[in-house]
């Protein structure tokens, strides 16, 4: 995919500026065209997002990160349209969303509550009380059960 993933950073090195800055700057330095599109630093998560435009980019620089012993993944997904607007266009977002679940027709909906009041014919009763009787026996539950049955 057009993303890598870099992870086993620890939360020293992951929060240390300079050393995200060179690593960005050495992975912009190894890009064909300086074609990185984004570098996004997860800290909370310890790790680095790299997006390009090319998935032959994002190839050529998943094997010099593997040769320079870095944990680094491909994306499960390409990641284009959804990241990336064009800040002189926009609404150019919104033209990809057909792709997308559309929503549900809202129509007329009802809230259903319960009612403000018990309904005709219910009688208010106090609960019995608990049942004290205690079974620690299988036998003793089955005899009880089986009692009831006949009943």
């Amino acid at each position: 995919t057009n993303t890598l993933i870099l992870t086993g950073f620890s939360r020293e090195e992951i929060e240390d500026d300079e050393l995200i800055g060179f690593l960005q700057q050495q992975i912009i330095d190894n890009s064909p065209n300086d074609e990185l599109l984004k570098f996004t630093v997860l800290k909370s998560l310890q790790r680095i997002l790299i997006f390009f435009e090319e998935i032959d980019t994002a190839s050529l620089l998943y094997k010099i990160l593997k040769k320079c012993d870095f944990k680094v993944y491909y994306s499960p997904t390409n990641n284009y349209d959804e990241l990336f607007v064009d800040p002189k266009n926009p609404s150019s977002y919104y033209n990809n969303l057909d792709e997308y679940l559309r929503l549900p027709n809202t129509g007329t909906q009802f809230i259903i509550s319960p009612p403000p009041s018990p309904p005709p014919g219910w009688v208010h009763r106090n609960e019995d009380d608990p049942n004290h009787e205690i079974i620690n026996n299988p036998e003793e539950l089955k005899d009880l059960l089986f009692q009831r049955l006949d009943d």
